[in-house]
């Protein structure tokens, strides 16, 4: 069922549920998912919210069939009126489960060398990028029901540079990325840290030494003013009072 509806909404809707775009050069590349655990999780949501339209329907029915009892029989419009309410209900509850399953699929991740991308959406497909090098924070964050499940999400905090595709892509609202339903998520969250670690440690010149070269550069203009200062005060004393 899942893979008919994913093969007529692939051409309808211009979307695939592919992994996003590989970086040309990129090195030791990555394609993951969310796992099924998380699939169970988002299921599981759904149908709490489901329940309550349900629960509103029963309570329709039964107080339709009381009024029936005490010799008030229910018109037969308020019985259709009941029957398009459970079918909505039904077909509402369908669709949020399809949707759920249709996230899932279509919802990837990449890992490289230098960046994670993530790409989801069916009806609008989104591919965002966060390079290692705007990363500031990484974290996991777990609720009490994910860890029922085994799951855990790890959130990307990147640099304030980001902030026009924050705006344009709720995955990095307020700069941050999140990689959500990883069953693994610590061990993620510390091949990304290695990784911006790996980064730094490839750039120009050593962090550490940076700072220091401020200080020799100030301190040799200072003696070059200095010695100019005292040639300025040799020349005025040779020449004396005018």
């Amino acid at each position: 069922m899942i893979d008919f509806l994913v093969a007529i909404l692939g051409p309808v809707l211009k979307v695939r549920p592919t992994p996003p775009h590989i970086p040309k050069g990129a090195l030791d590349p990555v394609v993951f998912r969310a796992s099924e655990r998380y699939l169970s999780y988002r299921y599981l949501l759904a149908s709490v919210q489901i329940v309550p339209m349900f629960a509103a329907a029963a309570v329709f029915a039964v107080s339709v069939g009381v009024a029936g009892d005490h010799g008030k029989p229910a018109p037969t419009a308020v019985w259709a009126i009941f029957s398009l309410v459970l079918v909505g209900v039904v077909l509402g509850a369908a669709f949020s489960l399809v949707g759920v399953r249709l996230d899932w699929e279509f919802h990837r991740y990449v890992m490289t060398d230098r960046c994670v991308r993530i790409r989801r959406g069916v009806w609008e497909q989104v591919e965002a990028t966060l390079t290692y090098a705007n990363v500031q924070n990484v974290r996991v964050v777990q609720g009490p029901l994910e860890r029922l499940f085994g799951i855990a999400s790890v959130v990307v905090d990147t640099a304030g540079s980001a902030g026009r595709t924050a705006q344009q892509d709720p995955m990095l609202k307020h700069h941050r990325g999140v990689i959500r339903g990883i069953a693994d998520a610590h061990a993620l969250r510390d091949r990304i840290m290695e990784r911006m670690r790996q980064g730094k440690s490839s750039g120009l010149g050593d962090p550490d030494e940076a700072p220091e070269a401020e200080p020799e550069t100030e301190a040799t203009l200072l003696r070059a003013v200095r010695e100019q200062a005292r040639g300025l005060a040799a020349d005025l004393r040779g020449r004396g009072p005018a």
